[in-house]
């Protein structure tokens, strides 16, 4: 990664893992299958992540993470795309009443810094930030694969009700959402993403 990044001035320090693989909490019912969502207008980020949920059947709204609460309490938004821990994190399991585990993906955030920072300095420094990434980066880790344990309990105890997605059910959505990677990305970056993903099942 470093090798594209660091010519144009970033340094990766680690990928980050920002919750469990991601599932949709919603105010309505459960899900199941892509049909459950029709008539459903569910949250989007971003115009890419309203592509994926468009193919699966739902309508969207791009809505201002500070004012999702409010959104699902006046009914703007249905619900939402995210691990189950956020929904616990926010106290959205006030008005969210469903989640469906699919398991779509793992969210990822980027630790960076300035490659001409990092250049300037002294080898024992480092290898101190390095020592640090690699330490944050397994800590992030164990706290990932805890949460995927205790997540959908936690949800289950907050009072919503989770459906357990079958390996079959998610991969009506898996299908449904591959032909709007391309309009996404480029063809060989979504290929190499899906050639990824199925060597770390």
């Amino acid at each position: 990664m470093n090798a594209g990044t660091t010519e144009k001035g970033v340094r990766v320090l680690a990928m980050v893992t920002a919750g469990a693989a991601g599932g949709l909490a919603n105010t309505k019912r459960p899900i199941n299958t892509p049909e459950d969502l029709k008539g459903l207008r569910i949250r989007a980020m971003d115009k890419a992540q309203a592509q994926y949920l468009e193919a699966w059947g739902a309508s969207t709204v791009i809505v201002p993470w500070a004012e999702i609460y409010n959104a699902l309490q006046t009914g703007i938004a249905d619900g939402y795309l995210n691990p189950a821990v956020v929904p616990l994190l926010f106290k959205h399991t006030e008005v969210l009443k469903h989640y469906a585990d699919l398991r779509y993906s793992t969210p990822l955030r980027l630790a960076i810094c300035s490659e001409d920072w990092y250049k300037k300095l002294k080898p024992d420094q480092k290898k101190i930030v390095d020592d640090a990434s690699a330490k944050a980066t397994a800590a992030n880790r164990a706290w990932q694969i805890q949460i995927d344990k205790t997540g959908l309990e936690d949800l289950e105890k907050a009072g919503m009700k989770v459906t357990r997605t079958t390996a079959e059910q998610r991969a009506m959505f898996a299908k449904l959402a591959r032909p709007a990677y391309e309009k996404i990305v480029s063809r060989d970056i979504a290929e190499a993403f899906i050639k990824a993903s199925e060597m770390n099942r």
